[in-house]
């Protein structure tokens, strides 16, 4: 507990930003290793040689998210958090508020439930899946595998170890805590059980994907 308030302390002394920049910091400092995936998705996977997938979904609003928008693009930078990068995309529904509070979360595609945990703070309730592309989507993205991170969840519908097929409802939109308006953070990376990370940061990491841009480029394929 002593740790917890020389964090603060710190922070509150070298910086002047939103509650929600401190929340992240906190994280960092605090719950480093908190985020880590519950099973190694390299290793399922060698036993699992028959889960692919070649078609990529959007999280919400079914498969091409009707009656959802971005609020907040990948990339975007934030000053409520120093300036950073955003590492997601923020999700709402077009009815404002926390409308979309309790919508359905769905899997972007089949593969691995790697992680389901309530982190608290900025993150909330997190689920993180692996997914093993098939060789054409594979060739065309020029990557092998996408790891899925849906954040600030308000339920989880599944467990970890679960295999889920693409659209499966997984988990449902919250606001971690009533520490945000409710909306879905949602990630995707190209490397499997990196990091969980704050969310932000002041350069994007290269296995970070553009989430839309990534979906959009097999979806159209199909």
């Amino acid at each position: 507990m002593r740790l917890f308030y020389y964090a603060i302390f710190f922070i509150l002394i070298n910086n002047c930003y939103s509650m929600d920049f401190y929340r992240i910091k906190v994280y960092e400092i605090l719950c480093r290793d908190c985020g880590e995936a519950e099973i190694d998705c390299n290793k399922f996977f060698e036993n699992n040689q028959s889960i692919n997938e070649s078609l990529l979904e959007f999280p919400v609003g079914f498969k091409n998210a009707e009656r959802f928008y971005i609020a907040q693009n990948f990339g975007e930078i934030n000053p409520r958090f120093r300036n950073r990068y955003h590492l997601g995309e923020d999700w709402n529904y077009i009815g404002g508020g926390d409308s979309d509070f309790g919508a359905p979360v769905y899997s972007i595609g089949k593969g691995v439930v790697s992680m389901t945990k309530d982190l608290g703070g900025g993150w909330g309730k997190v689920i993180r899946i692996c997914h093993r592309l098939s060789a054409e989507a594979s060739t065309k993205l020029g990557i092998n595998y996408i790891e899925s991170v849906y954040a600030h969840l308000s339920a989880f519908h599944i467990q970890t170890g679960d295999i889920v097929e693409r659209g499966r409802w997984v988990g449902s939109i919250g606001n971690s805590n009533q520490a945000y308006p409710s909306h879905l953070h949602f990630e995707l990376r190209s490397a499997l059980g990196e990091d969980l990370g704050g969310g932000y940061e002041s350069e994007i990491p290269i296995f970070y994907l553009k989430p839309s841009l990534t979906i959009d480029s097999l979806y159209s394929s199909e």
